[in-house]
């Protein structure tokens, strides 16, 4: 961002590179070289303001069409090339490199994907309040994700032609919120704009440019199944809220999804995996087994309880949820669980390592 004037690393960088890291990205940013402003602070406001104002002006007038410096579209190229020419290095795919711009970095990315010779060319790109601007475009074009806010005054008002250039040439998905402004970056609450990045994933899933990124990292249990190591929890989660997580949380690529008989809301995690059309044998549940139902000859029942809320025919990891009442009893339950093939693997939740 920073209009070709500064850096604005906030939200639309660091925190940015933090969430796509988390979802199993490997992530980089770019600093692209910026206009030379005056070097008084008080020269320097004057100067930005003045430039905005125009800016602001011409987006609501639908004449503003900005031009990418030579020297900051030559960066961008640059940083894509060195990706792909040194992926093994970064064990990353070089053929699914990525551009996540945000206001003048997604109008470097626009052009990239517009421009950029091939050994430069982005391979999918999403321009985040960039202003969509129809210009010259060649025949083929990577897949674009955009996202933006209709009250922006920058890049809110005009430009949509883009959209339907693009959709002869490639794939394009818009994302018009009704507020949130401009430099929402990850998006906030109460404006809906904060569901673009989780909706920016599943599009990459959607469109196969990416596998499953909670698929990739697992964990091998000690019975050799490998479990998703990023899951969801649901703990103080309605039924309701239970059902609208998961079910996002999946679109978005987890496959890990975490509850308990304590949670109760069991009935919302089962609707949701129902829906998600995802096959059962592709996502993890995980529950827990509460401390009354340790008692010898209640732990077979209640697990099919279980089961019955949740919908499913077994349980892939369970629990004992708390160190308290007859665990040595509900643990031979659980043993006789996964003898009965009700549950795949077991083990404790909450117990203390007490030295021999």
């Amino acid at each position: 961002g920073g209009a070709f004037l500064h850096h604005t690393f906030g939200s639309g960088g660091y925190e940015a590179a933090e969430y796509f890291r988390n979802q199993g990205f490997a992530t980089f940013i770019l600093k692209y070289r910026v206009e030379i402003t005056p070097r008084e602070e008080s020269d320097y406001q004057a100067y930005v303001a003045e430039k905005m104002a125009g800016y602001i002006a011409g987006g609501l007038s639908g004449n503003y069409a900005p031009a990418t410096p030579d020297y900051a579209f030559e960066d961008v190229n640059k940083a894509v090339k060195i990706l792909r020419e040194r992926a093994k290095e970064f064990n990353i795919k070089p053929n699914k490199i990525g551009i996540v711009g945000f206001s003048a970095g997604a109008l470097m990315a626009v052009y990239n994907a517009e421009s950029a010779p091939l050994d430069s060319k982005a391979d999918f790109i999403a321009s985040i309040y960039g202003q969509l601007v129809r210009r010259d475009m060649p025949d083929k074009l990577p897949p674009m994700f955009a996202a933006m806010s209709s009250d922006d005054e920058l890049s809110g008002q005009s430009g949509f032609e883009i959209i339907q250039a693009w959709q002869k040439r490639g794939v394009v998905e818009l994302h018009l919120y009704g507020k949130g402004g401009h430099n929402f970056g990850m998006g906030h609450e109460p404006f809906t704009n904060y569901l673009w990045p989780v909706e920016f994933i599943a599009w990459l899933r959607m469109l196969d440019i990416i596998d499953s990124p909670a698929n990739k990292a697992v964990i091998k249990l000690n019975n050799g199944l490998e479990m998703p190591q990023f899951g969801l929890g649901t703990f103080r989660s309605s039924v309701e809220q239970a059902h609208d997580a998961v079910l996002t949380a999946l679109k978005a690529g987890y496959r890990h999804i975490d509850t308990a008989h304590a949670y109760q809301n069991e009935r919302g995690v089962g609707a949701a995996i129902r829906e998600s059309g995802i096959p059962r044998n592709e996502i993890w549940i995980t529950s827990k087994l509460w401390p009354t139902d340790y008692n010898s000859g209640n732990v077979a029942e209640s697990i099919n309880k279980m089961l019955d809320r949740l919908g499913t025919d077994y349980i892939d990891l369970l629990y004992l949820h708390q160190a308290v009442g007859d665990y040595i009893a509900g643990w031979r339950g659980l043993e006789e669980a996964v003898k009965n093939g009700k549950v795949r693997a077991i083990g404790l939740s909450n117990f203390d390592v007490k030295p021999e």
